[in-house]
């Protein structure tokens, strides 16, 4: 199962290629592995309404999946309803209704209900779109098959940042999910993978498969293998090789004014998250003073970034704790009637054949008088 994996050509550095490189090595996986079916979370697309030729990236990896006969059963996240809402349509539809004879192994889950796929017998996806609240209604449990619950939403506790522990104060309840009658319960929305405290169940996020941007770095990223046999529940991550954020703490006025080496800045990535830069998107996060931070150059980047054989290093972000600060005192204003005499004497204007300062003190006490000059 994999999920959230928004295709976009991000401004951080990740493209849709890397994104694309990421949901081949999914199916790949299937393919090697042999898995009975795969399962997508929801949230294809990072817009709700996704340029053509950033579908036809996601379009390609999806039909790929389908002509190497990997079943898919293709959740509809919020990101992929078109404005926001189910009554909108979603960016699947097009395959759904126009294409679905030649996707006869995708299938896509745009309302609650049991799906099932005549070549993976003995299975029911009971799904929970983006928008919909869980209703037993909505689903046909039988007890002589392996009966999945898959959902697209926030749960409430549920852990939304790995830097500072955040989980979030809202959301749906964990035990309106928690039913004995289903083997597991799995989720797309949250973008960290980690199991749910469940009671009656078993399950949890499936996570995100690529890092977006400088935020996410430090988080776990890739997809799960799931294993049910008899009961018995099983799962197995798999990390995704894709662009990571990495970044480096350096103060330059401990380091005698000196900026960080190539070396001593995969020294101290490695330290913090366990990883090289190489490939990676490298933040500089730098304290000391100004003179020496505003003076950071593209060479010197530039040259970090080859030595590293980085994705990119960005531009330094920067602390600044010490600065020189150098007073002066502002020229005193000219008086509306210095200002007028200028004009006069500048030659922008014609005085000919006039007394520049007899016409001086004919104009003064009006001046005066409208601007409260001297």
């Amino acid at each position: 199962m994999f999920s959230d994996i928004h295709y976009h050509q991000y401004a951080s550095g990740v493209t849709v290629e890397d994104v694309a490189a990421v949901e081949r090595s999914i199916t790949d996986y299937c393919l090697k592995e042999k898995v009975d079916f795969c399962v997508f979370g929801g949230d294809r697309f990072l817009s709700h309404t996704p340029e053509d030729w950033i579908r036809m990236y996601a379009d390609r990896e999806q039909r790929y999946r389908d002509d190497n006969g990997i079943v898919t059963f293709s959740l509809v996240g919020n990101h992929d309803w078109w404005a926001k809402s189910p009554t909108a349509g979603h960016s699947n539809r097009f395959v759904q209704e126009l294409w679905h004879d030649v996707h006869p192994n995708l299938v896509i889950m745009d309302k609650p209900g049991t799906y099932e796929h005549v070549s993976i017998p003995g299975v029911a996806i009971h799904a929970l779109p983006a928008t919909y609240s869980f209703d037993w209604s909505y689903f046909k449990i039988n007890p002589n098959t392996y009966n999945v619950l898959l959902f697209h939403d926030l749960l409430e506790g549920a852990q939304i940042d790995v830097q500072t522990g955040y989980r979030a104060p809202k959301g749906v309840s964990l035990s309106s999910l928690d039913h004995a009658a289903f083997d597991c319960v799995l989720g797309g929305d949250v973008h960290l993978p980690q199991p749910l405290p469940f009671k009656n169940t078993r399950g949890g996020y499936v996570g995100a498969p690529i890092q977006q941007s400088r935020r996410d770095r430090g988080d776990r990223r890739g997809w799960l293998h799931v294993t049910l046999i008899e009961g018995d529940f099983a799962t197995k991550y798999i990390d995704a090789a894709i662009p990571r954020f990495v970044d480096a703490e350096w103060d330059v006025d401990t380091h005698n004014g000196q900026l960080p080496t190539s070396a001593e800045v995969e020294a101290l990535t490695y330290e913090r998250y366990g990883e090289s830069c190489t490939g990676n998107i490298v933040d500089l996060i730098m304290s000391g003073s100004r003179s020496v931070l505003d003076n950071v150059s593209g060479e010197y980047l530039e040259k970090l970034r080859d030595e590293l054989g980085a994705r990119r290093v960005n531009p330094p972000t920067k602390r600044v704790t010490s600065s020189v600060v150098i007073a002066t005192e502002a020229p005193k204003a000219a008086s509306p009637v210095a200002e007028f005499e200028a004009f006069l004497r500048s030659g922008r204007v014609s005085v000919e054949g006039l007394d520049v300062g007899r016409l001086l003190e004919k104009v003064t006490p009006i001046v005066t008088r409208l601007v409260g000059g001297s």
